[in-house]
């Protein structure tokens, strides 16, 4: 919701494809990425902050971004 009306986002098929296959996993709850420690809220910007940490990583090493910008990369090699 913005400004107490909907907020409607169009979405490419293939998002949506993505969004039906994982719905069987996320059904139980309104949110894709779910807070594993707040039920029934979304998965916070601090939570994924942390979670290279809680996995070994500092800082340093490994930031959010840096896992987007992988991902990007690693998609664009896999398509061409």
């Amino acid at each position: 919701m913005k400004m107490r009306q909907p907020h409607i986002v169009p979405l490419a098929s293939q998002s949506l494809e993505v969004l039906r296959q994982i719905h069987p996993l996320t059904r139980r709850g309104n949110y894709v990425s779910p807070s594993a420690r707040k039920g029934g809220k979304p998965l916070s910007d601090d939570g994924v902050r942390t979670a290279p940490r809680s996995s070994g990583y500092t800082n340093a090493q490994i930031m959010p971004h840096g896992f987007r910008t992988m991902a990007r990369t690693l998609l664009d090699e896999a398509i061409f």
